[in-house]
């Protein structure tokens, strides 16, 4: 009875707006209308907001009137639409309105001239109702930002820029822009938490803007503060989960990962005292997160330390151990995640626990259809590079798929697995001694698709030739030149560019760098660019 007479309320408010009220009345009474609507629970205000012939009029008076609306009422119409959107009633004429508020807000500089809290107040709405602003209207954020950072509250700067950086095909604030702002953060940093903290570097992330150090530290120390100091009486009180805000350390570490940047040495020590243990991990992280971790600390190319790492690892064994597979949701590991986890681990070069990796295996073989050639090649590139087994029939499965992507060359160029991961492929099987698996054959069906891409092996460089020689080599001589198919210029040496190698100046590549590590450690002989045969 109760909702029913708070939604009469909001009826009747709308009502008496639409008897020819002005344009700031007819925004307020809808604004009004949508905090008592917001009392009620979803499910009854979906049918009462389709079924009103009030909310609708109220929409139909709004198209028609905005364009009279001062900047305060256009943002309480934003706000009131965006909400329409959470509760899936979005008005039909929507686009119609927000091209009109948007006619509005750049008519006049009337965006110029209003508050920083409102300007960001009306951002917001725009980024819940993930409209795609006008180049026009983007100009003017930037413009406005660029000229009024500094009368902005330090929180509203933040929310500025977590609002921007969720805006659909928003072309970026620019570089000089990012840096005011920045060096606002930094200045008002004090009292900012962990959560601030980690929104604005993922919004300077994927601009690809990293802040002065000077701002850095400042924005990386109050981080430290927020996230790691605890008040103990509330500790007690509440659970670990809501004790440490582990989604605003996620979003850090993603932005540093973004960045290619490391983190500072007192947060990773914090973060190994902290979830060093299996049983913290267990309680604070979710296996989604242990993924993660593992991954953007390979993107940062920074060892976190190995009890951090075992603790990671120790939350996926539980996860594979369980029967959360087939759970959907963003808070479950899905297949993407097995690629990242396996190069993740050996670019950081550190071991997992035993069976660890054959039970990732078989988790990515059920949904290899799922994946991309891309994760498939990651996925067996890292147990390469860790010199771990994989499971004989989950690498079956993986060959088979990746197969099939080599018979696209003539009939779906498009769709055909590319030249890097063929090449990177062949170089892991090699290393992952396929042959004694009796794969001998899956091999060279590989090479034999290689042959077929010849003509296009202008866009491997030198080094990546060479570690194809070194693989038919290696793979020739231990099989007893059962491989049949082999590129004459691989198994001879005899491509482009050989003598070229050791006049080449350029640095090698990371995966280059990395596969001629493994080589030197499998102690193979072959003719190395050094001047030396190594081994």
């Amino acid at each position: 009875a109760d909702k029913a007479a708070i939604l009469a309320e909001a009826e009747s408010v709308l009502h008496a707006a639409l008897q020819g009220t002005g344009p700031q009345e007819l925004a307020e009474a809808l604004s009004s209308a949508t905090r008592r609507i917001r009392r009620v629970p979803k499910s009854k205000t979906r049918e009462f907001c389709r079924g009103s012939e009030a909310v609708q009029g109220a929409w139909e008076a709004c198209l028609n009137a905005c364009q009279d609306m001062n900047v305060h009422s256009l943002d309480k119409l934003l706000q009131s639409l965006a909400y329409s959107k959470t509760i899936q009633c979005l008005p039909s004429k929507h686009d119609e309105i927000l091209e009109r508020v948007e006619d509005t807000l750049i008519a006049g500089d009337m965006l110029m001239n209003s508050a920083p809290s409102v300007a960001t107040s009306l951002l917001g709405s725009f980024a819940r109702l993930e409209h795609s602003m006008s180049m026009e209207l983007q100009e003017q954020y930037c413009q406005y930002l660029s000229i009024k950072v500094g009368q902005f509250e330090v929180t509203d700067v933040v929310r500025a820029l977590s609002h921007l950086n969720k805006l659909p095909r928003f072309s970026g604030l620019k570089k000089y822009t990012l840096a005011l702002c920045s060096a606002h953060i930094s200045k008002n940093a004090e009292g900012l938490t962990a959560n601030q903290i980690s929104e604005c570097m993922v919004a300077f992330a994927f601009s690809s803007f990293q802040p002065a150090l000077k701002d850095l530290k400042i924005m990386e120390e109050q981080f430290t503060e927020s996230f790691f100091t605890v008040n103990l009486q509330q500790a007690a009180e509440s659970s670990l989960k809501s004790t440490y805000d582990v989604r605003a350390l996620m979003r850090l570490l993603k932005s540093y990962a973004k960045l290619r940047i490391q983190l500072p040495v007192f947060i990773v020590d914090g973060l190994s005292e902290l979830l060093g243990t299996s049983e913290m991990a267990h309680e604070l992280l979710k296996p989604k997160e242990a993924a993660n971790l593992i991954w953007y600390f390979a993107k940062m190319n920074q060892y976190p330390g190995g009890a951090l790492l075992d603790a990671a690892c120790g939350c996926l064994v539980e996860f594979f151990g369980s029967d959360a597979h087939g759970q959907a949701g963003s808070n479950y590991v899905h297949v993407q995640h097995m690629p990242r986890i396996s190069w993740g681990l050996a670019k950081l070069r550190h071991k997992p626990p035993q069976g660890m990796m054959l039970q990732l295996d078989a988790f990515a073989a059920r949904h290899v259809k799922k994946m991309t050639d891309s994760e498939v090649t990651q996925l067996i590139y890292g147990h390469a590079l860790l010199d771990e087994p994989m499971c004989e029939r989950s690498l079956r499965t993986f060959c088979k798929f990746l197969r099939a992507r080599c018979d696209h060359v003539d009939s779906r160029p498009e769709e055909a697995l590319s030249l890097r991961n063929l090449s990177v492929l062949l170089w892991s099987l090699t290393v992952l001694r396929v042959w004694d698996h009796g794969m001998a054959e899956e091999l060279d069906s590989f090479w034999e698709c290689l042959g077929h891409q010849e003509g296009q092996l202008g866009y491997l460089n030198v080094r990546g030739k060479h570690a194809l020689h070194v693989a038919a080599t290696c793979g020739l001589r231990e099989t007893g030149e059962t491989l049949q198919r082999v590129p004459e210029q691989f198994r001879t040496g005899t491509f482009d560019g050989m003598e070229a190698l050791a006049r080449e100046d350029k640095p090698a590549s990371e995966i280059q760098r990395e596969i001629s590590q493994v080589l030197d450690s499998l102690q193979v002989e072959y003719f190395d660019h050094r001047g030396r045969g190594a081994g």
